[in-house]
């Protein structure tokens, strides 16, 4: 209980300071974690962890304008593949730096690649606060969603690459 009114506590003065609520509640989440009672908390939260991911992306999805998609297709897709494309191009290049093999560079940046749930908390804040046009900050939020549909066949395609990579490897 401590730690939900923790974390309610600190979302509603990030809203009174003119942050979104979420942010509030990601940065009481970071604090928490580090503290003593991780494990405590974690054990706590467990059961509600898939209401608590259900209710975040409804809220998401509710403010999510999806005619866009439907409007202009093509700038969408072409706005995912290029979000996954220069993601996972970084992300290739950082592991080789790392000393990673190449198949598991590439099934790496595959699964990294596509946009994250917090790109739903940030874009969100930055429309809300006026720093990213509505209509950019839609877009983006769009293009974040469709890159993350495409995580279960881009896990595959990393996987058979990762495979084919192995194999020529040990030839």
């Amino acid at each position: 209980a401590a730690s939900l009114l923790v974390v309610l506590a600190t979302g509603l003065i990030a809203a009174a300071n003119g942050l979104s609520m979420a942010l509030g509640a990601f940065i009481a989440g970071l604090l928490l974690a580090e503290t003593e009672y991780r494990r405590a908390i974690e054990a706590m939260i467990d059961p509600f962890k898939g209401l608590l991911l259900g209710v975040f992306f409804v809220s998401v999805g509710m403010g999510l304008d999806v005619m866009q998609l439907v409007h202009s297709p093509g700038i969408i897709l072409v706005g995912a593949l290029g979000l996954i494309a220069a993601k996972a191009l970084i992300i290739a290049a950082l592991a080789l730096a790392f000393r990673l093999s190449r198949p598991v560079a590439l099934e790496t940046a595959l699964l990294l690649g596509p946009g994250g749930e917090f790109a739903f908390v940030i874009l969100g804040g930055a429309v809300a606060v006026g720093l990213v046009p509505e209509g950019l900050g839609q877009a983006g939020l769009v293009v974040t969603t469709v890159s993350m549909i495409a995580i279960p066949a881009l896990a595959r395609i990393g996987r058979g690459f990762g495979k084919r990579l192995e194999a020529r490897r040990d030839e």
